[in-house]
């Protein structure tokens, strides 16, 4: 994953697709293990370790799986979520 690339890194790049909004507008991006602060807490008053965390659970392929948007509802339902961990 790149967040920024250069153009060297983009022609020999194999998918170029961006990400934003519409960058995946027939899938739904689902995480295995939550990603959500769970707090109304502003950010600035997190610890930094927390965030950290969060950001590489946020990030992390591993913890994620694609649904078509027609069957995204499934990535919310915790059985779903348990058999993609195998």
């Amino acid at each position: 994953m790149v967040f920024m690339a250069t153009k060297e890194i983009k022609a020999k790049a194999k998918y170029t697709k961006p990400l934003g909004s519409y960058a995946l507008s027939n899938w739904k991006v689902c995480h295995i293990q939550p990603v959500g602060f769970n707090t109304n807490a502003s950010i600035e008053d997190l610890e930094m370790s927390d965030i950290e965390d969060h950001f590489r659970k946020y990030v992390n392929p591993n913890n994620m799986f694609l649904l078509p948007k027609e069957i995204g509802y499934l990535g919310e339902i915790d059985v779903f979520i348990k058999e993609q961990k195998r």
